[in-house]
């Protein structure tokens, strides 16, 4: 019986010794295979975001430089820029003059088939207590910190004074036309928060008006800032048209105040005068 096991011991050790030296081959092969296709992955998801972000570079370079904004500024230009609005109807991070020779800034303003649209995008975090009309509302953190800011309702009005004022104030000789300008005003709130003590606008229908359903008069909007495309067509849907989109003055004035963000000077100038201000209501 011995002798005639020991061809099929010979065997079955010479099949596990092919099987010792193929599956560890087999094994590293599939390995180095997986690493390049990893690789190969890696390196096609790395070209796609220079891409990306070559293109969104180029399309935010249209409007300004893209130093000048902050994270939340490129998204809501580059959401802008990618859903129909033009970059000469985009005027972004300006700086009037005003009659005592000092500068305020104006985030954005855009030119519609129904007059301007002035926006304002405002951080918020936590539970933050708001009046329409006060001149500051309070944001309590997790921790329990209770932080200022600035009512943003009021301050982009301030600003659509500002642009109403530039453009009635000018020496042109259209100018007295603006004083009945249509501006509107949009307010986006961005960040985790609550709101106690005023109401967001909601469920803005992005319909044409129709005779069943009139146009809703409303130029004023305090929304979240994933909002802002609906608050816009709400607008250009429902307002009559205007004729300052195409107006040469308004752009001349309105490009004038761009490139006067361009200027450091200027734009320090506006910095201290915000901290200043800030620094009045923070120690009401």
């Amino acid at each position: 019986m011995q002798p005639q096991e020991r061809p099929e011991l010979n065997k079955l050790l010479f099949i596990i010794l092919l099987l010792c030296i193929i599956v560890p081959g087999l094994i590293y092969q599939y390995i180095v295979q997986q690493k390049q296709l990893q690789w190969d992955r890696e390196q096609a998801d790395l070209l796609l975001k220079r891409q990306k972000e070559e293109q969104e570079f180029k399309l935010l370079s249209s409007v300004t430089s893209p130093e000048r904004c902050t994270e939340l500024e490129k998204r809501l230009l580059l959401k802008l820029l990618t859903n129909g609005f033009r970059p000469e109807e985009i005027y972004f991070d300006i700086y009037f003059e005003d009659n005592l020779e000092r500068f305020k800034r104006v985030q954005l303003v855009l030119t519609t088939s129904v007059g301007l649209i002035v926006v304002w995008l405002q951080v918020c975090s936590g539970l933050v207590y708001a009046k329409k009309h006060r001149d500051v509302w309070v944001q309590k953190q997790d921790t329990g910190e209770m932080v200022k800011i600035l009512n943003p309702i009021k301050h982009n009005q301030d600003c659509i004074d500002t642009v109403i004022n530039n453009l009635v104030v000018s020496d042109l000789p259209k100018s007295l036309k603006y004083q009945e300008t249509k501006v509107y005003s949009v307010v986006a709130l961005c960040g985790d928060f609550e709101v106690d003590g005023i109401k967001l606008d909601q469920d803005m229908d992005n319909q044409n008006p129709t005779p069943d359903t009139p146009p809703v008069e409303q130029t004023d909007f305090l929304i979240r800032d994933w909002q802002v495309l609906e608050a816009l067509q709400f607008i250009t849907h429902n307002h009559e048209p205007s004729t300052i989109e195409h107006d040469k003055l308004v752009h001349t004035i309105l490009q004038q105040a761009k490139d006067n963000g361009k200027e450091q000077e200027i734009v320090l100038d506006h910095l201290k005068q915000t901290h200043d201000n800030f620094h009045k209501y923070l120690v009401k």
